[in-house]
């Protein structure tokens, strides 16, 4: 089974959208979320806070190279890679 889901994965063709934006469309899709506000704001809520988070990930990177290993200061690493893993 893996086997064929490889094969199938290996001629896969992507398809061009050559289409124009269509509002009729989106009509369809915001009519349809009205009655879901209240799960919407929340998944897109969701979304902001994983985006900010993932944006954070290098400058914490960035931090802990800079104050710990360029100083050689090994000690609190493991609780700032800890700290990080929990969160993320």
């Amino acid at each position: 089974m893996l086997i064929k889901e490889v094969i199938y994965l290996n001629n896969f063709e992507e398809q061009d959208y050559d289409k124009n934006f269509d509002p009729w469309l989106w009509k369809k899709i915001i009519r349809f979320c009205i009655p879901h506000k209240k799960t919407v704001f929340m998944l897109m809520g969701v979304g902001l806070v994983m985006a900010f988070s993932e944006a954070l990930f290098p400058l914490f990177t960035g931090y802990a190279i800079d104050n710990f290993v360029v100083q050689g200061n090994l000690e609190n690493l493991q609780s700032l890679w800890c700290c990080l893993s929990y969160w993320f």
